[in-house]
């Protein structure tokens, strides 16, 4: 049986370069009904997911598809690194003292919808390579998707990068009042019981679970010989170390229910790659151990 795969040679043509800067360009458009919704948590959600996923199937239809779907993703997530640090120099720029401090000018929603749109279709992209049937897959096809994974991963890393170093950092004021929580899921039953907003309240908990689920996921894709001993305690380290420091200079809270939300993002995140890799070993009968 064929592969419904079409490949369009080894070459990464023009045409190729302009279709990722067109998808680019439509991912970007995926988010903005998001951002324009701000507080209402489940359209947020809903439209990024829901828009990605349709502007890759979209793409699919296209040859060479899995290749300049890469790049567009590439290129998405640096065109919304960049539209958030022109809107903080922006924002400077407005203040007549100028560039003294940071300015909150995102909250941790947008982030989040921008990585919905990136997860989306990276999630679309994977599930479709990992439910084919080996009749239906060739080389051109498991070929081109780990160059999906590794082109679209690099802009992404970026992001990532840029979310990390804003939110745990940049944005927290020196010298405010700094707090701390040693009572396991006292903070997370606070926000659970709607003693705060219930948008607030999400966010704080999505946002800490997902906070370090990339890092796990592109470990285990592109470390994989890492043996589990050896990054079960990473996120507890990582995590540990950033709420000490918060506490020390007193730019956030230490709070331990955020050190377990980051380990279990973070272990979902590896557990999420050995399943795929496990499940295409079943599908293919053994031929197939992994498909990253």
């Amino acid at each position: 049986m064929r592969s419904i795969y079409n490949s369009g040679g080894e070459k990464f043509r023009f045409v190729d370069f302009l279709l990722s800067v067109v998808f680019a360009a439509g991912y970007v458009c995926c988010v903005l009904p998001s951002f324009n919704n701000i507080g209402r948590l489940g359209f947020q959600v809903a439209t990024a997911l829901f828009l990605s996923a349709c502007l890759t199937a979209a793409g699919l239809f296209f040859k060479n598809s899995l290749r300049f779907l890469g790049v567009a993703l590439s290129f998405f997530s640096l065109s919304i690194t960049a539209i958030g640090i022109y809107a903080e120099i922006a924002a400077q720029l407005e203040q007549e003292a100028g560039f003294k401090h940071w300015i909150y000018v995102f909250y941790y929603d947008k982030p989040l919808s921008a990585a919905l749109v990136w997860g989306s279709a990276f999630l679309f992209v994977t599930l479709l390579r990992l439910c084919l049937p080996v009749g239906l897959t060739d080389d051109a096809l498991a070929r081109d998707y780990k160059r999906f994974v590794r082109s679209s991963s690099k802009g992404f890393f970026v992001f990532y990068g840029c979310f990390l170093l804003y939110g745990f950092f940049l944005i927290r004021g020196q010298g405010a009042e700094a707090g701390f929580n040693l009572i396991p899921f006292n903070s997370i039953q606070f926000y659970l019981t709607g003693q705060v907003g219930r948008y607030e309240g999400t966010i704080y908990l999505l946002g800490n679970f997902f906070c370090f689920m990339p890092l796990a996921l592109f470990i285990r894709i592109y470390k994989p010989e890492t043996k589990t001993g050896r990054i079960i305690w990473l996120p507890v380290l990582i995590s540990g170390l950033l709420e000490i420091s918060q506490l020390l200079f007193r730019t956030g809270n230490c709070d331990i229910d955020d050190i377990i939300l980051n380990s279990l993002g973070f272990y979902a995140g590896a557990l999420f790659v050995t399943a795929c890799n496990a499940f295409r070993k079943q599908i293919t009968g053994g031929s197939e151990r992994t498909i990253f």
